[in-house]
């Protein structure tokens, strides 16, 4: 499976690090015997791929600040 920054267009080789933002649907688990936690992914898209330099011009906090940008309100979401 080929990646490709979605900045720089630069193919990212296998073995090289990237920065993915993905998109999950998930459900979590408990066992109730052994009081382990786990997580079921249903479904999950990749929303934004960034090879590791363009990855590392931006911090974790930049990255938080822009998804916090996003509506997530019932009302934000019907009015978009």
């Amino acid at each position: 499976m080929n990646r490709t920054c979605d900045k720089c267009r630069a193919n990212i080789p296998h073995g090289n690090p990237y920065i993915c933002v993905t998109h999950n649907i998930e459900y979590m688990n408990r066992d109730m015997t052994t009081m382990t936690d786990s997580i079921n992914i249903v479904d999950s898209d990749e929303i934004l791929v960034l090879c590791g330099q363009c990855g590392n011009r931006m911090t974790k906090a930049a990255m938080k600040q822009l998804l916090r940008a996003i509506p997530i309100t019932h009302e934000a979401i019907r009015n978009n």
